[in-house]
């Protein structure tokens, strides 16, 4: 009788998982919303917001903390934390040192902390104090140059910040000079240096964007946003060795589209990066045994302007930002085959962009 009674509670509270969803905030003041997804019928609901504006990327930590980055002119990064009311709070407020940031990172020991400014093309590093509070910058890293697109790449635009799997390498993707900085990283000091030798080339006019690590931590996967390119390399510490490169792309399609996120199913079989403008899309790739990729089928994504999306640690259920039609959509996933299905949807969240697990 016990076990008949204990069983379904726990199934029960298995099945509730709490996410961060990190958005824009022309109509509404709230930028940070924690929804509870229940995994039995795939809905969402909204169990508490914070009033931090244009928070367009998040992080969170084990110590449960919050970070998230203002996307604004004057770029801000915050910590957020509940209180003795048991109520979500900013405790700890630092300037990104640039404009419009739009990425941020915890390193392997989340002791520090990393921001990407886009506008203004450079990259800011925080020291984590014991509290969970941020430091003040403890070094600002500045990128220069263009490229080939006069109207995207007139300047640097970094738009991500990545440390390598081992913690040994800080990853940036800088859209506006079509190069993949690398940086070496010191865990015990917080020093990063270039590594002029280690960058990582991509295609002129191609506008890297995103990265994503196979779960072995040997395979890497960069997301051009402008060409819809993805890069396959082979990662073995010190060497980047390219593998090949492999379009997201329709075959034949000849439209608009800026491609937005890349992200690796939990086991290690499937990637996927969305598309935006003309395509609204998602494309699946299969995973080879040696890292390359095979573009398998593309999905609509259920609204408009996909950006960040969210695979569950399960890898039943892979879900969706639709900027610009405020929807986040839950597809139910085949993790044999990794294809979607669409299974239910979100839409009361103001132009979402960003969703990381809570836990």
């Amino acid at each position: 009788m016990f076990l008949c009674i204990c069983l379904p509670v726990s199934i029960a509270l298995t099945a509730q998982q709490k996410l961060w969803v990190g958005s824009y905030t022309q109509e509404s003041p709230f930028g940070i919303h924690l929804l509870q997804f229940n995994a039995n019928d795939a809905s969402l609901k909204i169990v508490d917001s914070v009033a931090i504006p244009q928070a367009s990327f998040l992080t969170y930590s084990k110590k449960e903390i919050l970070y998230a980055v203002e996307e604004n002119t004057e770029g801000k990064v915050h910590a957020i934390r509940k209180n003795a009311d048991n109520r979500f709070e900013i405790f700890s407020t630092q300037t990104t040192n640039g404009k419009h940031p739009c990425y941020i990172s915890l390193d392997k020991t989340e002791q520090w902390l990393t921001v990407g400014n886009y506008s203004s093309g450079n990259l800011t590093l925080y020291k984590i104090k014991d509290d969970g509070s941020i430091s003040d910058p403890v070094s600002t890293l500045q990128h220069t140059g263009k490229s080939t697109n006069k109207e995207r790449q007139e300047a640097a635009h970094v738009h991500s910040t990545v440390f390598t799997p081992d913690n040994k390498f800080l990853l940036v993707p800088d859209l506006g000079i079509d190069t993949v900085k690398v940086y070496t990283f010191n865990e015990k000091t917080g020093e990063l240096l270039p590594d002029y030798s280690k960058n990582i080339p991509f295609a002129q006019g191609g506008g890297p964007r995103h990265i994503a690590f196979h779960p072995n931590g040997k395979w890497l996967y960069i997301l051009g946003e402008l060409n819809g390119m993805v890069d396959v390399y082979h990662y073995t510490n010190p060497a980047f060795q390219y593998i090949e490169s492999v379009s997201a792309l329709p075959n034949g399609f000849q439209g608009r589209f800026t491609a937005a996120d890349i992200h690796v199913s939990h086991d290690g079989k499937h990637l996927y990066a969305t598309l935006r403008d003309q395509l609204n899309s998602i494309t699946l790739f299969e995973i080879q045994h040696n890292g390359s990729i095979k573009q398998k089928n593309i999905h609509a994504t259920g609204g408009k302007t996909p950006r960040n999306f969210f695979i569950s640690k399960d890898d039943n259920w892979l879900m969706i930002e639709n900027q610009n039609s405020n929807k986040i959509v839950v597809f139910k996933r085949d993790k044999k085959s990794g294809e979607i299905e669409y299974y239910n949807h979100l839409e009361n969240i103001i132009q979402p962009v960003c969703m990381i697990h809570k836990d």
